[in-house]
């Protein structure tokens, strides 16, 4: 505003009326632009912020419908292998501690519908033992996955779903020390040669230039657990780190090694 009025008062006009009639007007529109960029502010704030209403509203939305006491994660992450990370992580989670009688987790998903929270838990059940899980109710004003640990004698199947034992933990560089030997070995130029595509233990993805591919590194992880959502959240975590946040450049490929799974 202060270029306008410096702009208006040393115009060259002659007559005092039409300076006044036309620093009016230059006041006029500059408090235009003032409420109209705070509008536009205020605007792009409570969309950045949607969860500040649906915080609030799940929160009187739990207490009127007497839900049990939960620990509420609010996911704004709506993006398929980060809500798929925290998903699995949760079951996990709920899963080794069925027995302990642990409260229950909401999962509120301001950012999907309600299908598709459903959509998340249509899960074999063996995938989930020692957790229920169950959607809000189309009532809620926030989509949210419920996650319950349920005690052994609640007919929930398996009572710790943790397959990880401290005194028998694995070695993770021996684990991946073979894994690459195996790459290389059978995938690689070398006796087998299986994949044409593989350069050797470390990169992947040659020869692929001509489609848009780029070689890049191939990413290793280790999964010490053996029960179905601890590898879940191994493989996730992988996809995330190695593959998503780097981007193509970051990993060709994924190779997770769950040697506890064969020995279930």
């Amino acid at each position: 505003m202060g270029l306008d009025l410096s702009w208006f008062t040393y115009g060259d006009y002659s007559a005092r009326g039409d300076r006044h009639r036309v620093t009016h007007v230059g006041l006029d529109l500059s408090w235009f632009t003032m409420a109209t960029t705070l509008l536009v502010a205020t605007a792009a704030a409570l969309a950045r912020m949607p969860s500040i209403l649906g915080r609030s509203a799940l929160k009187r939305y739990l207490a009127e419908t007497s839900t049990p006491d939960v620990a509420v994660t609010w996911v704004e992450d709506a993006s398929g292998a980060a809500l798929q990370l925290r998903l699995w992580e949760t079951i996990a989670a709920a899963a080794a501690a069925a027995s302990s009688g642990s409260s229950p987790t909401l999962l509120a998903l301001p950012s999907v519908t309600p299908a598709y929270a459903m959509s998340l838990i249509e899960l074999p059940s063996d995938s989930t033992a020692g957790v229920r899980l169950t959607t809000l109710p189309p009532s809620s004003p926030v989509p949210g996955i419920l996650v319950e640990p349920v005690p052994a004698n609640d007919g929930g199947g398996a009572t710790d779903g943790s397959s990880t034992d401290a005194a028998t933990r694995l070695d993770a560089d021996a684990v991946l020390d073979r894994s690459r030997a195996w790459v290389q070995r059978t995938l690689a130029p070398g006796p087998l040669n299986f994949c044409p595509y593989t350069a050797s233990a470390a990169l992947a993805g040659v020869g692929l230039e001509l489609l848009g591919v780029r070689p890049a590194p191939i990413a290793y992880g280790v999964c010490e657990g053996a029960a179905l959502p601890e590898v879940l959240v191994s493989f996730w975590r992988l996809v995330n780190d190695a593959m998503l946040k780097p981007g193509e450049a970051g990993s060709s490929s994924i190779l997770l090694m769950a040697p506890r799974w064969d020995g279930r």
